[in-house]
């Protein structure tokens, strides 16, 4: 009987999808694009060096369908309905919910899927303000600044714009990033008060009020955590990093178990648990606060 009700659910969820994309198939005239050919770029310490590389070549060449390419889609932009509708059912409940529902919208840019049901919001907006959220409960919704680690194209920094056009957003990213984040950017407001760095060491100086990844700390390498770290302690006075079980051979969980170890001796409280925003059994939130901000006074 169970098995009949999971494979009677699946195919209601896949109708339901399907739906969904001939609807955002005949929302936009997407007749003359050309979807691309999957990468399948290799793992290691350059995959985001190249998949990087493939989605700036899809800014630089595609605007109109940058949404629509493949890897864009698998990075970047779910297209995931049941995702979107959780969430916005999640975002819509909460005491907020409204407010940034009234105040964020999907831009048209890049001719985004959006929710049948909801077609102000893409599955990735809905996603960024649920983190938003999520940053608020920890924080509070009084935020001056706030780092961003692994910017995406842009999307959580305009919507944390549009929610407080005030606040200081610094987005650590590839170059390659930062052209489609700038582009995008550009494009779909006229406010923000935006910074991009290169390199994590290029913010010594900077303190904020929240260090943010969205499953990006848990995909650099080994090699770059550590530095990151360091800024996180000694230049953050809260953390919100969500992250997956495992990424290209990395036990995120025993390493994030062990950070947060290294955080508790340097006078944080932190926690992890589930990621309960997203409900896949791999996402987790590591989040605290340190209760001796700032150790470094240089502003």
């Amino acid at each position: 009987m169970k098995l009949l009700n999971k494979i009677f659910n699946r195919i209601v969820r896949h109708m339901k999808a399907k739906k969904e994309r001939i609807y955002n198939c005949a929302r936009i005239d997407r007749r003359d694009f050309q979807e691309g050919i999957d990468k399948h770029f290799p793992a290691g310490d350059a995959y985001w060096i190249n998949v990087a590389k493939h989605i700036k070549s899809v800014a630089e060449n595609d605007n109109a369908n940058f949404f629509r390419d493949p890897e864009v889609i698998l990075h970047l932009a779910s297209e995931d309905p049941g995702l979107g509708y959780r969430l916005l059912d999640k975002i819509r409940l909460h005491p907020l919910g409204s407010c940034v529902l009234t105040k964020c919208s999907t831009p048209s840019w890049g001719a985004p899927f959006i929710l049948k049901k909801y077609p102000f919001l893409s599955p990735t907006t809905a996603s960024h303000l649920a983190n938003i959220l999520s940053i608020y409960e920890l924080s509070g919704q009084e935020i001056s600044s706030i780092l961003d680690f692994g910017g995406g194209y842009g999307g959580f920094a305009r919507c944390m714009a549009m929610l407080d056009t005030n606040v200081e957003i610094n987005i650590v990213d590839l170059p390659e990033m930062q052209y489609v984040q700038n582009k995008f950017l550009n494009a779909t407001t006229n406010f923000g008060k935006y910074r991009f760095f290169n390199d994590i060491d290029d913010l010594f100086s900077v303190n904020v009020d929240v260090f943010n990844a969205s499953f990006s700390f848990s995909e650099v390498p080994r090699s770059y955590r550590e530095r990151v770290e360091a800024f996180i302690v000694n230049n953050s006075k809260n953390v919100h990093i969500i992250f997956q079980s495992r990424f290209n051979g990395i036990d995120n969980l025993e390493y994030m178990g062990d950070f947060k170890k290294r955080l508790e001796t340097n006078g944080w409280l932190v926690k992890i648990e589930k990621y309960d925003w997203y409900g896949w059994d791999s996402a987790w939130l590591l989040s605290g606060r340190s209760k001796t901000a700032f150790t470094n006074n240089a502003q």
